[in-house]
């Protein structure tokens, strides 16, 4: 099937259509900070950071699931609030889990798209290895970066595997049990920012060099 207004990236590949997901409604409480708002390199946001790369990647869409009381913190974020290629989503029962916030985005997203989906938690990206991710797809798989054998950030997925997390009727499933069930490809990083998970204030001092208050 000829996929409408595709975006070229050489001679002999084009790039298909994606969207990207940032599941992002938790309560961050081991950081004791929201990590929407940690700060990035650049006077930029963790948030801010990965919004604008995956925009600039060539995204369709760029779709943030928060909870309501970071929704009013990012309603004054002027530079992402209102554009039409993000879409804010707030999960109003945040408690019931991770799995419950992909949903919500995948929802909003559509069926159209294959999916990236990345964690708050990790603010890296990495174009090239974005560009690598997506050309490895198949109609049924899902691909993923590998650093010394250990998978990390962020996975892509096909729209069809992206169909199948979407319609689950079983809420307390871990996604990776159901994309377990597809072919997964597995592409090398180039280094191990692809496994950082910044989830305490250690965390950003080990990765930073500093505290971030």
């Amino acid at each position: 099937m000829q996929l409408p207004n595709p975006y070229q990236l050489s001679n002999n590949y084009t790039r298909k259509l994606c969207s990207a997901l940032v599941p992002a409604a938790g309560t961050s409480g081991r950081m004791g900070y929201p990590k929407l708002f940690l700060p990035f390199l650049k006077n930029k946001t963790f948030l801010e950071e990965i919004v604008s790369q995956y925009l600039r990647f060539g995204c369709e869409k760029v779709v943030v699931v928060v909870n309501q009381k970071d929704m009013i913190n990012v309603q004054s974020i002027s530079v992402l609030f209102g554009k039409p290629d993000i879409k804010f989503v707030v999960n109003p029962n945040p408690e019931n889990g991770r799995f419950a916030s992909i949903q919500l985005g995948l929802k909003e997203i559509g069926a159209e798209n294959d999916v990236f989906m990345q964690n708050i938690d990790n603010p890296f990206v990495d174009l090239d290895l974005l560009t690598t991710l997506l050309e490895s797809l198949n109609p049924r798989c899902w691909s993923v970066p590998v650093f010394n054998k250990r998978r990390g950030h962020p996975l892509c997925m096909s729209r069809e595997v992206a169909d199948v997390v979407r319609k689950c009727i079983d809420r307390d499933v871990d996604i990776r049990k159901i994309i377990a069930n597809f072919d997964c490809s597995e592409i090398e990083a180039a280094n191990n920012s692809i496994l950082l998970n910044i989830n305490t204030p250690e965390d950003y001092v080990r990765v930073f060099k500093k505290n971030f208050k």
